[in-house]
């Protein structure tokens, strides 16, 4: 454990000094080469492995080196004190999440679920700040997808979406977009398993699955908050009936 809390700072001093002098274009495309995934080729022994930078954009879930490259962000973004800084960390894994083109949205979700709450949300926030309410749903719905496949949970999503909605504003709008969101999402999965693609109908089983989850989840939560309030509500009737002693 001591070994380790020494190699995380030793590993972001390196890693720091490696990425500052280089664009932003070309600090993504350095640390896909040194935390992204590796693709090997059947039969893997005999073959070397290659950066799969390209199957991130036509390859449904890699999830082997998207854990490195999501801690690689954590550990950046943790590191920063100001705001700018923070912005410049959430740039970087835009640009990563576009090279070389754009990823699958699955792939854009297990990124931010290894990436960590904190910048995800700050991710998100951003979005909504500029009205992507869309865009928003639609990572949403996948990361849900994600950590569903994951952990055959969905809390992490859903106690992020509240944060999201803390404004009326935000919840409304946000609200709006994310039914559309999980439709396209299950039309989209429905169709690639008509085409043959590389899903399965498990894919339409896991997502239907996540987003009853996510249902479950919110129905708990209103449902305790109901309940605290009739609860609240009685004690305050109790002590409003209750006769004063003379």
């Amino acid at each position: 454990k001591d070994n380790k809390s020494q190699t995380i700072p030793e590993a972001l001093f390196w890693l720091n000094r490696i990425l500052k002098p280089h664009s932003l274009q070309m600090r993504a495309k350095l640390l896909l080469i040194t935390y992204g995934p590796l693709i090997s080729v059947s039969p893997a022994s005999t073959s070397i492995p290659y950066i799969g930078w390209w199957d991130l954009t036509d390859t449904f879930f890699i999830n082997e080196g998207l854990e490195e490259l999501g801690f690689a962000l954590y550990m950046l973004y943790g590191q920063t004190k100001s705001p700018e800084d923070k912005s410049n960390v959430i740039l970087l894994m835009e640009e990563i999440m576009k090279t070389p083109q754009n990823w699958l949205f699955e792939n854009m979700a297990s990124l931010l679920f290894f990436a960590g709450d904190d910048i995800t949300y700050q991710y998100f926030y951003t979005k909504m700040s500029t009205e992507n309410y869309s865009e928003v749903a639609q990572k949403l719905v996948y990361l849900t997808l994600i950590e569903h496949k994951l952990t055959k949970k969905t809390k992490i999503v859903y106690k992020m979406i509240e944060k999201l909605c803390s404004s009326s504003e935000h919840k409304h709008k946000l609200m709006n977009e994310l039914p559309i969101a999980f439709c396209e999402a299950i039309t989209d999965i429905d169709g690639a398993i008509e085409l043959e693609d590389e899903r399965d109908i498990t894919e339409l089983h896991e997502i239907i699955a996540a987003q009853s989850d996510l249902m479950k989840n919110s129905f708990l939560s209103n449902f305790d908050m109901s309940s605290q309030e009739s609860k609240q509500s009685l004690t305050s009737n109790d002590s409003q009936t209750t006769p004063k002693e003379e």
